[in-house]
């Protein structure tokens, strides 16, 4: 596994490696208080928000919130298998392990 080369430019390598299928905003946050990201769609975007803190944490999350962006059903954010094959997808370009 590697060490991701920084966040910006990991974000840039998840949206063009995995185009999303929604725009979406992607942004760190000082604290989320009880978690250590979470998503949610307003209209046609979609926003993500990661905890500052352990970095590997972070990376770790940006690839679990980034696979809702596929798997998004109703608004309702399952861990569904195929979310689970999104999120391995995205943890593969995240650490870049393929």
């Amino acid at each position: 596994m590697t060490i991701p080369d920084g966040w910006h430019s990991t974000v840039r390598r998840l949206k063009k490696e995995l185009p999303p299928p929604f725009p979406v905003s992607i942004r760190t946050k000082k604290d989320i208080p009880g978690k250590l990201g979470h998503c949610w769609k307003r209209g046609d975007r979609f926003y993500i928000e990661i905890a500052q803190g352990c970095q590997d944490c972070m990376y770790h999350t940006l690839a679990h919130e980034f696979a809702h962006l596929f798997d998004w059903h109703d608004g309702v954010k399952e861990h569904s298998e195929s979310w689970g094959c999104w999120f391995a997808r995205a943890y593969q370009v995240v650490y870049e392990t393929e």
